[in-house]
C-alpha cells in the first residue's frame, strides 16, 4: 500500500473517483505547529493501477476548540456532490519486516 498526502482539499476530492468505498475516516490529530484550535486529517482508500491508495489530507479550523463543534462542521463540508459517509476513526497499515 501506498500513501498520498494531499495538502488541498480539492486535489483530495480530485481522487475520491479512485475510492473503493462512500467512506471517508478522520481523526483528531496533534497539530505540527501552535493551532489555536483543532486539526482533523480526513482519509480514504482507494485503488491505483491495482495498487491499494490510502489518500490523506488534513483541514484545520483554528477558531474552534470543540472537537463536536469540528465534527458539526465536517458534516457541512459536501465534497463533489457525492454521498459520503464520515467516520471518526482511522485506517492504518502494519508493515513487518523479517530478516
Amino acid at each position: 500500500m501506498i500513501i498520498i498526502h494531499l495538502e488541498d482539499l480539492n486535489d483530495f476530492a480530485s481522487f475520491l473517483e479512485k475510492r473503493i468505498s462512500n467512506e471517508i475516516f478522520f481523526e483528531f490529530i496533534k497539530p505540527e505547529f501552535t493551532l489555536n484550535g483543532i486539526r482533523v486529517q480526513l482519509q480514504y482508500l482507494g485503488v491505483m493501477n491495482n495498487t491499494n491508495v490510502l489518500f490523506t489530507t488534513h483541514l484545520d479550523f483554528p477558531k474552534i476548540k470543540d472537537k463536536e463543534a469540528v465534527k458539526e462542521k465536517l458534516k457541512e463540508i459536501k465534497i463533489a456532490d457525492l454521498e459520503l459517509k464520515l467516520i471518526h476513526g482511522t485506517i492504518r497499515e502494519l508493515y513487518f519486516s523479517i530478516s
